[in-house]
């Protein structure tokens, strides 16, 4: 069962049916594909219900491949989706297991974290954090320095709950900390951004 908006890959529901996906390795070590991993922004709207218990984003982009509709999605104010920068992070998502007959091993669902650290720390932005103190619903996509875009068509629908972090000593600095957790069984769809995003 999946427990989120997008979709995963079907698992088989008999031992013999499982097809291997093909794989794809380079010979030479200057062709191999590598992503810098580093979260560095976060786009998240608010999850609107349809009175039927299907959850989309109330202000999500028409086709989230295309750069015109992220365009369009994104406004800092009013109705849109809010795209944050700073530094994030996601590990390997934690999964429950147990042992059952013939020493078979049964896996659950998988709950991933990101977490989110903003360092522009203008009064929208501690306003936002605020906001986000009492556990809110979300819908979000994050993108890595490496120029990919994760969340599927409809996004990744999580929990958001942050916190203002104040360092003591000379040479710190104020941060918004966000964190969003969710239930999946897989990891959420990733394509090339088609966001551009000026460094």
């Amino acid at each position: 069962m999946n427990l989120n908006i997008y979709t995963c890959p079907s698992c088989p529901e008999d031992c013999d049916s499982f097809v291997m996906p093909s794989v794809n390795f380079a010979d030479c070590v200057d062709s191999v594909t590598e992503e810098e991993s580093e979260i560095s922004e976060l786009f998240l709207d608010t999850p609107v219900d349809d009175g039927s218990g299907n959850i989309t984003a109330a202000n999500g982009p028409g086709d989230w491949t295309s750069a015109s509709s992220w365009a369009s999605a994104i406004q800092q104010s009013g109705s849109g989706v809010r795209h944050l920068i700073g530094i994030g992070d996601k590990g390997p998502g934690e999964q429950s297991e147990r042992t059952i007959s013939r020493g078979r091993t049964k896996y659950g669902s998988k709950t991933f974290t990101v977490n989110f650290s903003i360092d522009d720390v203008t009064t929208e932005n501690y306003e936002l954090i605020r906001s986000l103190e009492c556990g809110i619903d979300v819908i979000f996509w994050y993108q890595t320095k490496g120029g990919y875009l994760y969340g599927g068509t409809e996004g990744i629908k999580g929990t958001a709950k942050a916190d203002w972090d104040l360092q003591r000593g000379d040479g710190t600095y104020a941060n918004g900390v966000i964190t969003i957790t969710w239930k999946a069984g897989c990891n959420p769809q990733r394509i090339v951004s088609p966001i551009a995003i000026s460094v």
